[in-house]
């Protein structure tokens, strides 16, 4: 009498799709958002919408499998297009607005998995960590914004209209 093989494989495509919907629709809503908000960007306002979806409606046990997924699957592949797209060779072979285009590509898939991240949140604890590691991450969040307009000031990048 045979055994049947162990089942190796993560959540069916049904279960995972209404939580990478979930995420997908975020991120794309964070990406536009932080078109008109440059300064504040993407990937924040991508982790305070899925916070703010969280408290609001909290997805529950439908979404779970999907949002998982889209915490580490996006980031990844964020990487590998940041990476793609530094490459200055690459630049001159694929052209800038293919490189710009992969960029925007990586800040889409970035977004995704930072709202995927916000709804991961779990309010309570949050809360029971309590205010210094959110100080701590607007505190960097500031250094950060504050010294990437002064590049872009320095060097000439920064758009004022």
């Amino acid at each position: 009498m045979r055994k049947a093989p162990a089942q190796t494989q993560g959540p069916a495509l049904h279960a995972l799709l209404p939580g990478l919907l979930l995420v997908a629709a975020l991120g794309a809503l964070a990406t536009s958002l932080g078109e008109l908000a440059p300064v504040i960007g993407a990937p924040v306002i991508a982790i305070l919408l899925g916070v703010a979806l969280r408290l609001t409606l909290d997805p529950g046990h439908w979404a779970a499998h999907g949002i998982a997924v889209g915490a580490r699957v996006p980031l990844q592949g964020a990487i590998v297009l940041l990476g793609a797209g530094l490459s200055l060779g690459a630049v001159v072979r694929v052209g800038a607005g293919t490189a710009h285009s992969l960029n925007q590509l990586a800040l889409f898939l970035i977004a995704v998995a930072l709202a995927a991240i916000g709804l991961s949140t779990q309010p309570r604890e949050l809360a029971a960590t309590g205010p210094r590691p959110l100080l701590l991450g607007l505190i960097l969040w500031l250094a950060v914004a504050s010294s990437s307009l002064l590049l872009q000031a320095l060097t000439g990048q920064l758009r004022t209209s």
